[in-house]
C-alpha cells in the first residue's frame, strides 16, 4: 500500500499510525464475503469494485464491545448506601455496599450469599468506582446506527446493538434478545419491569452480554425473570420472587431485595475450531479496535504463547494488526480444547456475518466511520464523501482505523462493508467531509 500510494501521488506516505506497507499496484483483490485471493488488482476487478461502491445497499449498523465491569464484575448486588433483603434470597455472587454500610436480612434463616460480603471496605470502594466507569461508558456509548426505544419493549424482538431511550422503559410481558453478540441499552431515567416480566435469550445470546444502563432507578416486578446487567444511577429494587441473571449494581441508593435469586453470569466463550490439515482457524468473534468481525476464517502461522489455565480469560478473540497476533480465549483442535492462546495470523481466508466500523452508502456515496485519524488527533463518527477507489488489498484488517492524508486526501480504510460483500485495506480518494460528531464510536 505504502508504495502504490506514493505511486499514484509522486509523494511519501506520512500517516501517523501503522499502515500496509508490503503491497505494491500489484495489490491483492478480494472476493467471496471477503475471501483473499493473491494476484494482480486488473482493471476489471477495479471496475467491479467501483460498481460494488456505486450499487451495492447500505451496511448493518456498528455491533458494541462488552462494558468492562472490572472489580464490579464479581458483585450479585452492589449499593452505595445499604442492601436490605426479606426472605430467603440466594446470592451467587459477592455482596458489597459502600460508602454505606447497612447491610440487613442475611444471616440463618435468611438470606444467603454465596461469595463474599464486603461492607464499607476498601473491596466495595474499589468497586463502586469500577460501577462509576462501567456506568459512563454504558451512557456514552454512540453508534452509526442506534435503536430509539420507547415505552412498553414488550413483544419486541431484538438484536445485539446499542438501544436508547430518552426518557422511562419498561417491560410488562416478554422482550426477545435474539443473537450472539453484546446488548446495551441505554435508559434516561427509570426502568420499570412489571410482574412476571421476562427476557427470553435465543440464537446465542447470553445473560453476560447484556447491560442496562439506568439514569434513575430500576425496579424488577413479582416473580420478573430478567436478564442482565443493571447499572443504576440510584437504587435496584426487586419484587417477591423475581429472579435476576446478571447484577444488581446501584451507585448512589438502596438494593432491596425479596426472596430472590441474584445469580452473576458466567462469562461466554465459544470455542474456535482448528484445522491442522490446512492450518485454518474459524473464529466465531473477533474485536479488532472498535468492529467485531463475526464468523471469521483465518490461516495462522505457529503460536506464541500458551495455552494456559482451565478456563477462558476473556469471551472473545482480539488480534492485533500491528504484530499479527491473534489472542484466543478457548480453542478445539480435534477433541481437545485449549484455552488462552496467542498465535500469529498468516491470512484472511473468508469473513461471514459481520458488522463493521465502517459502513458506505451507494446512494449519496458516503462513508461513514466510527474512527478517523487525522494529524494526531482521533476523530468520531465521521461521515464523508468518496471520489474514487484507489485500491483494496485484502487479507486481515492492517490498522485499527481510519487514517486521513490531508495532503493528498487520502482515506485509508481498514474495513467496509458495501452490501453483502467485505473489502479490507481500503485507500480511496475523499471528498468533503459531512459531519464529525460524538466522543465514542
Amino acid at each position: 500500500m505504502k508504495k502504490l500510494f506514493e505511486f499514484s501521488t509522486r509523494a511519501k506516505f506520512n500517516l501517523a499510525r501503522r499502515v500496509p506497507v508490503g503491497a505494491s499496484n500489484q495489490a491483492a483483490g478480494v472476493s467471496g464475503g471477503g475471501a483473499r485471493k493473491i494476484g494482480s488488482l486488473t482493471i476489471l476487478t477495479l471496475l467491479v469494485l467501483v460498481g460494488a461502491l456505486t450499487h451495492g445497499s447500505m451496511a448493518a449498523a456498528q455491533p458494541q464491545t462488552a462494558v468492562t465491569l472490572g472489580s464490579a464484575g464479581s458483585f450479585a448486588v452492589l449499593s452505595g448506601t445499604a442492601v436490605t433483603n426479606t426472605g430467603p434470597s440466594v446470592l451467587n455472587g459477592n455482596l458489597g455496599v459502600y460508602p454505606g454500610t447497612s447491610v440487613t436480612g442475611f444471616g440463618a434463616g435468611e438470606g444467603v450469599v454465596n461469595g463474599t460480603q464486603d461492607v464499607g471496605n476498601v473491596a466495595a470502594q474499589t468497586a463502586q468506582g469500577a460501577l462509576n466507569t462501567a456506568y459512563n461508558d454504558a451512557a456514552g456509548r454512540l453508534s452509526i446506527a442506534i435503536v430509539g426505544l420507547a415505552g412498553d419493549i414488550s413483544g419486541q424482538t431484538l438484536a445485539p446493538g446499542l438501544y436508547k431511550s430518552t426518557s422511562s422503559l419498561s417491560l410488562s410481558g416478554t422482550v426477545t434478545l435474539h443473537g450472539r453478540g453484546v446488548y446495551i441499552f441505554q435508559i434516561a431515567s427509570g426502568l420499570t419491569v412489571g410482574n412476571g416480566g421476562t427476557v427470553v435469550l435465543s440464537g446465542g445470546a447470553t445473560s453476560d452480554k447484556v447491560f442496562w444502563q439506568v439514569g434513575s432507578s430500576a425496579s424488577l416486578g413479582t416473580t420478573a425473570n430478567f436478564k442482565g446487567t443493571i447499572l443504576a444511577l440510584t437504587s435496584v429494587s426487586l419484587a417477591t420472587g423475581a429472579t435476576l441473571d446478571g447484577r444488581a449494581l446501584a451507585q448512589h441508593g438502596a438494593v432491596t431485595l425479596n426472596a430472590n435469586d441474584v445469580t452473576v453470569p458466567s462469562q461466554s466463550s465459544i470455542a474456535d475450531t482448528y484445522n491442522s490439515s490446512n492450518k485454518q482457524l474459524t473464529i466465531p468473534s473477533v474485536a479488532i479496535g472498535d468492529a467485531i468481525y463475526l464468523n471469521m476464517v483465518v490461516t495462522v502461522g505457529h503460536v506464541v504463547s500458551g495455552p494456559s489455565g482451565s478456563g477462558p480469560n476473556s469471551a472473545q478473540d482480539t488480534y492485533d494488526p500491528t504484530n499479527g497476533q491473534i489472542t484466543i480465549p478457548a480453542v478445539t483442535v480435534g477433541s481437545n480444547t485449549y484455552f488462552n492462546v496467542v498465535a500469529t495470523v498468516t491470512g484472511l481466508v473468508s469473513i461471514g456475518s459481520v458488522s463493521f466500523a465502517d459502513s458506505y452508502n451507494p446512494v449519496n456515496r458516503r462513508l461513514t466511520a466510527s474512527s478517523v485519524l487525522f494529524n494526531g488527533t482521533v476523530y468520531k463518527n465521521v461521515v464523508i464523501n468518496i471520489n474514487a477507489l484507489i485500491s483494496v488489498t485484502g487479507g486481515m484488517p492492517e490498522a485499527v482505523q481510519d487514517q486521513f492524508a490531508a495532503a493528498y486526501r487520502r482515506l485509508f480504510i481498514p474495513a467496509v462493508q458495501v452490501g453483502g460483500q467485505v473489502y479490507t485495506n481500503v485507500l480511496v480518494t475523499a471528498g468533503t467531509v459531512v459531519s464529525i460528531g460524538g466522543s465514542q464510536p
